[in-house]
């Protein structure tokens, strides 16, 4: 919501509810077709930090396609900050509540700015791991907006839990863990 505030196009991508995704397993093909047509400036990260793995993975790949996007992170994947910095492709890692430092961010790569004060970030400079101040906490949750749910088809996130389950066994283990 804060980034469509600020008048970009976005979109939300969750590998795990790609039909594809669940029969095949990751095919990069299918994440340069949809970079390829909304042809994003900046990707974004987010997860927890059991995600470093597929962070990592996504971004070694998309930085060798698309060296000129721009990648950041954040969320409780920021927990990682130090490996997402030095063992991917990730320009920045955005530390507690993005909704103070994103709109700044992302204005310094709109204008092509220095990154080196913006709050509540880390970044690499000459190859050691810098973290800013933290950001200003928002005092009034009422002014953040609310999550833009139009980005997302909700209705796959509120299926039967017992289909979820097996239709997560069955990616990874060809079974079903609850009958």
């Amino acid at each position: 919501a804060i980034v469509e505030r600020l008048g970009h196009k976005t979109k939300i991508v969750d590998p795990y509810l790609l039909d594809e995704y669940a029969t095949k397993g990751l095919n990069m093909n299918l994440y340069d077709t949809i970079i390829e047509e909304f042809k994003p400036d900046i990707i974004g990260f987010g997860g927890i930090a059991t995600s470093y793995g597929r962070a990592k993975e996504f971004s070694l790949h998309f930085n060798q396609r698309y060296p000129e996007i721009i990648q950041i992170a954040g969320g409780p994947l920021a927990s990682v900050y130090e490996l997402l910095l030095t063992h991917t492709k990730v320009d920045a890692v955005i530390h507690g509540e993005g909704e103070i430092s994103l709109p700044i961010l992302l204005g310094r790569f709109e204008h092509k700015k220095t990154i080196h004060d913006v709050p509540g970030i880390s970044y690499l400079m000459d190859g050691k791991v810098v973290r800013n101040s933290p950001a200003e906490q928002v005092k009034n949750l009422d002014e953040n907006p609310l999550p833009d749910y139009h980005l997302i088809d909700i209705t796959q996130y509120l299926q039967n839990i017992q289909d979820w389950f097996n239709q997560f066994a069955r990616s990874l283990h060809g079974h079903k863990l609850v009958d």
